[in-house]
């Protein structure tokens, strides 16, 4: 469903990436892990169009959207997560819900809303409180029904469960879940490798900006060397 050939990028001269290649399958999860500062987050912010492309192509169903501003890889059907600032904490959950439908009518909006909240029963809730008075898990539910209001076929998450209470990150990591089997596809980056790993279909492990490994995320788990050495997991831990 994505495709990334030969992906250099970074941020005006201080390159990031180097020579990076991935794949992400239609309907399933891919976990990007490695270490702090590995390029994890400039990857997918690259395919977001949040930074610059030196060279290397990256497709979305066959269509080139190499460097492509934020707004038309999101019309494209991508909807990308970062790890803090994903919702305005001086406005309401529901004028939160209403921005996130910018590229839609406001009927067409309104809709999307009524039935995005259907699943989401705690946004639902909360519908007139703001939200800087909600808890993080309770932002980052937020944060998902916003991007489903733009119905994605792929959503890419930065790390959605950091800082959470372990009650708040298991309920975060379920509703990624029920979306993934919803036919949605999930490129998920998480410091919590072992966690994220073991919901995933793939893996893509990251060091110095480099792709280290890409394959099945059981069998990086399994490894005695890599996720050892990279993601500090023991094998058959």
């Amino acid at each position: 469903m994505l495709t990334i050939r030969g992906l250099n990028a970074g941020y005006g001269k201080f390159q990031v990436l180097f020579d990076v290649n991935a794949e992400v399958k239609k309907g399933k999860i891919l976990t990007i892990v490695g270490p702090n500062g590995s390029g994890k987050s400039t990857l997918i912010k690259t395919v977001m169009g949040m930074t610059k492309v030196y060279s290397g192509k990256i497709t979305f169903k066959n269509d080139d959207i190499t460097g492509l501003s934020t707004h038309l890889v999101t019309k494209r059907g991508i909807s990308y997560l970062p790890q803090t600032g994903n919702v305005f904490s001086n406005l309401t959950v529901e004028e939160n819900l209403m921005l996130a439908g910018y590229t839609l009518s406001k009927e067409d909006t309104k809709k999307r809303i009524s039935e995005t909240i259907e699943e989401f029963p705690i946004v639902k809730k909360y519908l007139r409180k703001k939200c800087g008075f909600l808890s993080g898990g309770e932002r980052q539910m937020v944060a998902m029904a916003m991007a489903m209001i733009r119905k994605p076929e792929m959503i890419l998450f930065d790390e959605p469960v950091a800082s959470l209470s372990p009650k708040a990150a298991n309920e975060v990591m379920k509703k990624i879940l029920e979306l993934n089997k919803r036919g949605i596809t999930v490129v998920l980056i998480e410091q919590a490798a072992k966690k994220a790993l073991q919901i995933a279909d793939d893996a893509l492990l990251m060091t110095s900006g480099k792709v280290t490994y890409q394959g099945s995320a059981k069998n990086l788990l399994a490894h005695p060397e890599l996720g050892k050495v990279y993601l500090g997991i023991k094998s058959g831990s």
